[in-house]
Order: structure tokens, then C-alpha cells, then sequence
């Protein structure tokens, strides 16, 4: 059996068809099987529409400069800070 592939014109009238049946109720699981795509299809097509749009690009925000006295010493984040374990031990 070969793949279906879905024109860009396609996949957003599915898209909107699906939004629908959710705002009604209906559990996005159903909503993509009723539209015709499996779960993980619709999910990956709501991905990439989102990503491809300009309006739904995050801004990017100004960062803000550090006022330190002379000779303060500032961390921003400490190295072992997402691992949770400290680089040394005593």
C-alpha cells in the first residue's frame, strides 16, 4: 500500500477540521481519526504549522545588563546547576 501525501493546502483544511471537532468536545485522538490521520501525524502536522507561521515566532527580548560595583564578582549560573551535582567534592 503506498502513502497518502497530504498537499500543504490539505493538511491546513484538515488541521482547521480538527480544531473544530475539539472546540466541540471531541479528545484530539478522535478528532485525528476522524479527520483521516493517525494520532502522531496530526501532532507532528500541528508542529510544524505553528513553527511555520511568522506570527507564532516567540520575540526575542532584550537582555538585561548586570550593574555590579568594581571588582564584584557576578555568576549567572553555576556550571553544575542543571545536572544537580556539583563538579568537585571536598
Amino acid at each position: 500500500m503506498t502513502r497518502k501525501r497530504y498537499t500543504p493546502e490539505q493538511i491546513i483544511r484538515k488541521l482547521r477540521d480538527a480544531e473544530v471537532l475539539i472546540s466541540h468536545g471531541t479528545t484530539a485522538v478522535n478528532a485525528a481519526r476522524q479527520i483521516g490521520v493517525v494520532e502522531l501525524t496530526y501532532y507532528r502536522w500541528r508542529k510544524d504549522s505553528l513553527t511555520s507561521l511568522p506570527v507564532a515566532m516567540p520575540v526575542a527580548l532584550p537582555v538585561p545588563i548586570l550593574e555590579k560595583p568594581p571588582g564584584a564578582i557576578v555568576y549567572l549560573r553555576p556550571p553544575w546547576r542543571h545536572t544537580g551535582k556539583m563538579p568537585f567534592r571536598r
